[in-house]
């Protein structure tokens, strides 16, 4: 026998074997790097926040063994067009780049199947057959595990949110069992966020009054528990509407003053409104009865509260949603709310007798974000009241972003980027068709026009009205009005309330988006960022007129820390700054931290702001996940060259040493040029002075 033979033939064998292992390894595709930011669906168990949604089909999420030696796999049987349905929280598929996982067949390979998602609507999005050598080596599912990489471009996946990842058979014939394992979505590479802020560029004022809610008759005796003032005056409201939405329009206030013997004990009267919102430092707003009441009634409203009581109330509107068939009112046309008819009393009736007892007072009428409006009786509305309304003050519109049923997490938060520089724009055209001027109010927005779902109690609703309120402010109007303060669970198991209706009135998640609003300045100034507000970041820049100091509003809708460099221009900083952080710990948590804190005191003010360091003109900070953030920086003030919180020797020491010297010489030093004239003098060195305390 010949042996060398024999071993040679053994290498011989070893070296084509190994050969034809390189060729298999060649034709797989290699898994991406495993990253912080990848959305797993399934390894070894299915991963929390996923849901099995399937049909028609058999699964086993606990199945041995899994791939390459992980203790467990997905195997799945289908019957009669059966499908693997595997359900998430809407999400923006934006940050990711493919579809991966692993698949194998159980006895026998070839199983036809496709790859499909779908939408918050069970729409589907995308489709493709997983029969294509692009995703799986061979074209074709075999009885040994392969990797399968699907670019999402190719599943459609960046038209609209996902909710459901399935596989289904392409055939009605079921295709046999098939097992998958380490199912994820790939993150896409991170992109540094960016954002420059130039304070020295305003843009416009931001009016206190964007910062108002809604009460409501049905309130109750809220007025007299210490607690709920609290609560409303710490939320940093600055306007209360009342009586009550559309109860307004059935809401004859004679019969409801306390003082004048109206009224039930329990209910929240006029005059008991007006004491709330004189506790929580808020101006009072008025809708007045329109759909079953007159011009009289109304200035006789107006009589007894400003000149009889001496409220001096200044905000009155002329009806709610009048143009709604929803809404009881003898009339849904423009053009007769704003003129009357023959035996009813229209808006320039209302704004004739209530200005005649009180001139000083502004009145706002009802109008709608479009000049058509398809779904209302009138869809002219908009123009007709600006065509036909005399003496308006102001021009009211009501924004809802969804209605009932719809559970669209990614598209609540999409919705206030997406949605208000197209309604602004809406309004610019229509005012200019109409060769009008008029301030916009807001008097009711929220996430829902009825019937909230349980989305409204959950962390994804406080970074919903923050994101509204920074579109507000944003796109300049002058008043707005979240709806609202105290209303109550319905079936769907939402609560439009900041505060909910518990025994308690447990604060809300939502109800901390104002107070985190209230640390910005009065001042909206220049910012620009490359963050994906609709999916992952909204900034919003401020500046406090009176000390100089900025103020960024970040919104992660994210659930991991968003780094941003922050560049400021235009502007010295002290080093250490602060920050007034709201945050869940997922989008649908009914609970979020202030501060850190889960419980905090009623009176926030006593709770200390978190410290940020390291703060220069270039810097970097993490907004957190699920967060509104208040990311305040102090601005060294003009005279206090140091930066060190005072005005001493040292300052005027630096200015005395650049005294006469010109941009461009040696000492000369651009903080000590105050009066902008290029040259540094005694007139420079002498306000350091006066602000030292010298004098001559």
């Amino acid at each position: 026998m010949n042996t060398h033979k024999k071993k040679w033939d053994l290498v011989l064998s070893l070296v084509c074997l190994m050969m034809l292992v390189g060729q298999v390894s060649a034709a797989q595709p290699a898994p991406a790097a495993f990253q912080a930011g990848d959305l797993w669906v399934y390894r070894d168990s299915l991963e929390p926040g996923w849901e099995d949604w399937s049909w028609s089909s058999t699964r086993d999420f606990a199945a041995t063994p899994g791939q390459g030696g992980s203790p467990a796999a997905l195997r799945v049987t289908l019957t009669n067009w059966g499908g693997l349905s595997l359900r998430h929280l809407a999400f923006d598929a934006s940050a990711y780049t493919h579809l991966e996982f692993y698949i194998r067949g159980d006895s026998q390979g070839g199983q036809s199947l496709r790859v499909f998602l779908q939408d918050a609507n069970s729409a589907e999005i995308g489709s493709v057959a997983l029969a294509n050598a692009a995703y799986i080596p061979g074209g074709a599912v075999s009885t040994q595990w392969q990797l399968v990489r699907i670019p999402l471009a190719d599943l459609n996946a960046f038209a609209r949110p996902v909710m459901r990842v399935n596989w289904q058979g392409d055939t009605q014939a079921s295709p046999p069992t098939f097992w998958l394992d380490a199912i994820r979505l790939v993150a896409a590479p991170p992109v540094p966020l960016t954002a420059t802020v130039n304070p020295g560029q305003v843009l416009g004022a931001i009016p206190t009054t964007l910062f108002g809610t809604n009460a409501a008759w049905w309130n109750g005796n809220i007025h007299q528990n210490s607690n709920d003032v609290g609560k409303i005056r710490a939320s940093g409201v600055t306007v209360l509407r009342f009586p009550g939405g559309s109860s307004s329009n059935t809401y004859h206030w004679r019969q409801h003053e306390p003082l004048l013997g109206g009224g039930p004990d329990w209910e929240l009267g006029f005059s008991e409104f007006v004491s709330l919102a004189r506790q929580v430092g808020a101006e009072p707003m008025i809708t007045v009865n329109f759909g079953t009441g007159t011009a009289a009634e109304a200035a006789d409203w107006v009589r007894w509260a400003n000149v009889e009581k001496g409220y001096g109330i200044k905000y009155w509107e002329i009806g709610n949603e009048i143009y709604g068939s929803w809404e009881d009112s003898w009339t849904h046309n423009g053009l007769q709310y704003c003129t009357g008819d023959a035996t009813h009393d229209g808006f320039n009736a209302f704004v004739q007798a209530m200005k005649a007892v009180d001139p000083t007072i502004q009145i706002g009428a009802v109008g709608v974000d479009t000049p058509n409006a398809t779904d209302h009786s009138d869809p002219a509305w908009g123009p007709h009241v600006l065509q036909a309304c005399q003496g308006m003050d102001f021009y009211i519109i009501h924004i809802y972003a969804f209605a009932p049923g719809n559970r669209d997490y990614a598209g609540l938060l999409a919705y206030p980027p997406q949605t208000w520089p197209a309604l602004k724009s809406r309004l610019d055209t229509m005012f200019q068709a109409a060769g009008k001027v008029v301030p916009v109010a807001v008097t009711e927005y929220n996430s829902y026009y009825t019937e909230p779902e349980a989305l409204a109690i959950q962390t994804v609703n406080t970074l919903f009205l923050a994101d509204t309120l920074g579109q507000i402010v944003s796109q300049g109007f002058p008043m707005a009005n979240h709806w609202d303060i105290l209303n109550g669970l319905v079936a769907n198991g939402g609560d439009y309330g900041y505060l909910l209706g518990d025994a308690g009135h447990t604060r809300q998640p939502s109800y901390y988006a104002f107070p985190i609003w209230r640390r910005a300045g009065d001042q909206r100034i220049s910012l620009t960022t490359n963050a994906n507000a609709t999916t992952t970041l909204s900034l919003y820049a401020t500046r406090h007129s009176d000390t100089g100091d900025v103020t960024l509003l970040g919104i992660n809708k994210t659930g991991s820390g968003q780094p941003a460099a922050l560049t400021l221009q235009n502007v010295r900083l002290e080093a250490q700054g602060q920050a007034w952080t709201v945050q869940g710990a997922s989008l649908d948590a009914t609970s979020v931290t202030y501060n850190g804190q889960a419980n905090p005191p009623v009176d926030l003010s006593t709770v200390p702001p978190l410290t940020v360091t390291g703060v220069s003109p270039e810097f970097s900070y993490t907004f957190p996940p699920y967060s509104v953030t208040a990311l305040s920086l102090v601005a060294c003030r003009p005279t206090d060259i140091t930066c060190d919180r005072r005005v001493d020797i040292a300052d005027i020491q630096i200015c005395a040493a650049a005294w006469h010297l010109a941009p461009g010489q040696p000492g000369y030093d651009e903080r000590c040029r105050l009066d902008g004239d290029a040259d540094i003098d005694i007139v420079d060195i002498a306000q350091v002075a006066r602000d030292w305390g010298w004098s001559r």
